[in-house]
């Protein structure tokens, strides 16, 4: 039933020279096929075992069966809700594109687009049109998508032309917003903006992630007086009615962001060409769950999938653990993605139910974390009743569902400030690693106790919008890298005794995730100053790097990205950034 299409056969000699980094083992080939889940699998040969056909004896009027009236269902015609998704064969870009960008406490941007500098508007121009042209050298991306099939549909599907992923529709679970949990202290939005530096150093500048799209996804749509309507659009039909829980994530969205415009979908929805929305859509916020094991699944996949080929920054819960498990829930082990967990605003420590136990591949989540435990004091209450039990909004928004919006709409506020990071999810996971500098005093203890320190940290405004330097790698999986398998540059103006900080981050195909467990490529980071290294990262399971370091002198510092294993599987999607910390 499932047919193989093996792509770049003249690699095969090359794959096998390739091994990981910390075991004796080939890396295994990009072999896209159509495929279904186990139940699926199961629902088939269900319907394939069944004779076919079920009697339905009808009665007349007085109950005596009427055996000239005997009706026939076929149980063939029995559907199942799935989430099909079509595999890329052609993803591969031929055009390069490489691009810097240097933003000073003086307000002033230059912008470097394949080496050479050119002014703000000759770069948008010029990297609009590359950009539009990588789109084309691959093959269309069709977004996951949710359809009632037959056993027969199914095995139509798997055997057709496209390559077809089919898994049996689970409903998507919010994250808990548990307000019974003992001593919680709720802080006004307004103050927790203030924390964050949003409110004191965005605001004031008019930055608000005007003319920024940002979509959440949900069970259920929000209470839409509750909202700025103006700047609210429904994404699609509002199957489950007005519900607390998207309310309370749109509110966080729209005072975080308030100029941005907010596209709610009910249940698990991509939206389809994110770039063609009336304000495009380029920050995604998902507070809910599918798994809460370790394995990463086919909804991390899909999420990655998603972000590989649309550029959509994704922000997603940690999940909240409620004493039952600790790991990262599902879609937040999406390589691609920045996973956010849940810091309580009074302490400035890690929230005891986050999430944060890491995926069984190894990558440390999650990435970010941020405020949760909002107050909104002059909401009005509200009550719905959910399947027979009565759902109150009062005001207050919390756990992992609530961190997360809250780093949507920073990232919004960020966006409209500096519109070179749109369209760059690598770039901006590694911008978003660098400005958390804000440490966090029980993270290890009885927070994130399997990640390393630096990135156990809360994220400023300031830290982001100024004083960086950013940079980006997109192009086919040959580009960029020298013979030796390093990407090197130098910084320059560095001054001597200062803390910098420099992360690393890339996108994988989450097809060839699913299918090994193992990320295509692995990359490392390698500070040197004065011929001498300072400082490295050389994780061999995480999809970004991150080095602190401080400075012996003034010396230029030489950057060293180096490629330690690659399956040939995607292109380089790779971002970078550079900040001085103090």
């Amino acid at each position: 039933m499932n047919k193989l299409i093996i792509v770049n056969l003249c690699l095969v000699v090359v794959l096998h020279a390739q091994f990981l980094s910390d075991k004796n083992v080939a890396l295994p080939l990009f072999v896209p096929q159509s495929t279904m889940s186990d139940s699926v699998k199961k629902f088939i040969e269900q319907m394939e075992s069944d004779s076919g056909i079920v009697k339905t004896v009808k009665k007349d009027v007085l109950g005596r069966a009427s055996t000239d009236s005997i009706s026939y269902l076929q149980k063939s015609d029995k559907k199942m809700k799935v989430v099909v998704s079509y595999e890329r064969t052609n993803h591969l870009y031929k055009t390069s594109l490489h691009g810097r960008y240097e933003f000073s406490s003086e307000g002033e941007g230059l912008f470097w687009l394949n080496d050479t500098l050119v002014n703000e508007e000759t770069y948008f121009k010029k990297w609009e049109k590359m950009q539009l042209l990588q789109k084309e050298e691959a093959s269309e991306y069709t977004a996951p998508h949710v359809e009632y099939l037959t056993a027969s549909d199914i095995k139509r599907l798997i055997d057709g032309s496209r390559l077809v992923s089919i898994v049996e529709y689970k409903d998507p679970m919010n994250l808990s917003t548990d307000t019974t949990v003992s001593g919680i202290y709720y802080m006004a939005d307004s103050l927790i903006r203030v924390k964050s530096q949003i409110q004191t150093r965005a605001f004031p500048l008019n930055y608000k992630g005007s003319d920024i799209g940002i979509y959440f996804t949900e069970t259920g749509c929000p209470k839409t007086s509750h909202l700025n309507a103006s700047l609210y659009v429904q994404g699609n039909t509002c199957v489950r009615g007005v519900r607390v829980h998207p309310t309370g994530v749109a509110r966080i969205l729209q005072t975080t962001a308030p100029e941005a415009k907010i596209y709610g979908f009910d249940q698990e929805n991509y939206p389809i060409n994110p770039a063609d929305y009336s304000t495009p859509i380029y920050i995604g916020s998902h507070s809910w769950s599918i798994s809460a094991d370790s394995v990463y699944m086919n909804e991390d996949k899909e999420m990655d999938n998603y972000i590989y080929s649309n550029k959509v920054i994704e922000f997603v819960a940690a999940g909240n653990t409620k004493g039952t498990t600790n790991y990262v829930t599902s879609p937040g082990k999406s390589v691609n993605a920045i996973t956010v967990g849940a810091i309580t605003p009074d302490t400035d420590t890690y929230a005891s139910y986050s999430g944060w136990k890491n995926p069984s591949m190894g990558n440390q989540k999650p990435e970010v974390v941020n405020y949760t435990h909002f107050y909104f004091p002059h909401d009005s209450y509200f009550s719905v009743i959910v399947d027979g039990s009565i759902q109150t909004y009062n005001g207050t928004f919390n756990g992992t569902s609530a961190s997360t919006p809250y780093s949507a709409g920073m990232a919004a506020d960020i966006l409209s400030q500096h519109p070179f990071f749109k369209w760059h999810p690598e770039m901006f996971k590694a911008l978003m690693m660098t400005g958390s500098t804000q440490y966090i005093a029980n993270s290890f203890y009885q927070g994130d106790k399997d990640n390393y320190s630096r990135i156990r940290n809360i994220p400023f405004y300031s830290k982001m919008a100024w004083n960086t330097r950013s940079a980006y790698w997109n192009g086919g999986n040959s580009s960029f890298f020298d013979s030796d398998s390093n990407i090197s540059f130098n910084e320059s103006n560095i001054k001597k005794g200062k803390t910098y900080r420099i992360a690393i981050a890339w996108l994988s195909l989450g097809s060839y995730v699913l299918a090994n467990q193992l990320l295509p490529q692995d990359l490392d980071l390698f500070i040197y100053q004065d011929g001498n290294l300072i400082a490295s990262s050389e994780s061999a399971t995480n999809p970004f790097e991150l080095v602190d370091f401080t400075t012996t002198s003034s010396s230029d510092l030489t950057v060293v990205i180096k490629r330690i294993r690659n399956a040939f599987a995607d292109n380089v999607v790779l971002g970078y950034n550079f900040l001085q910390t103090n």
